[in-house]
């Protein structure tokens, strides 16, 4: 008896994923295809916040962004998001991304 293939049936709450990914990941690489690593993060992060205000106040997002040259941008709602970068010499530093709103 063969099983049907799994690609065939659309995942429950495909649609939903889908249209999150725009707003976050998807929207992060489309604006860094306009312009900076920073600036993306900035632009995506401001999206996410404008129409829910204070609502975001209690919630942490934060996207990171790179370019195929290496430079790397990071945004985020609330302090206290760090990330690491390790450069070509294998350095890593653990730095902390702006935030929108203080804290």
């Amino acid at each position: 008896m063969s099983r049907p293939a799994l690609a065939a049936r659309p995942r429950p709450g495909w649609a939903r994923r889908s249209r999150a990914s725009r707003v976050g990941a998807g929207g992060c690489l489309d604006a860094r295809r306009r312009g900076t690593p920073q600036a993306a993060c900035e632009e995506v992060v401001r999206h996410i916040a404008r129409p829910r205000g204070d609502a975001t106040r209690g919630v942490q997002v934060g996207f990171l962004a790179l370019d195929t040259k290496g430079a790397v941008g990071a945004f985020c709602l609330l302090p206290g998001f760090t990330y690491a970068v390790t450069d070509a010499r294998g350095s890593t530093t653990v730095l902390k991304a702006r935030a929108l709103f203080a804290s």
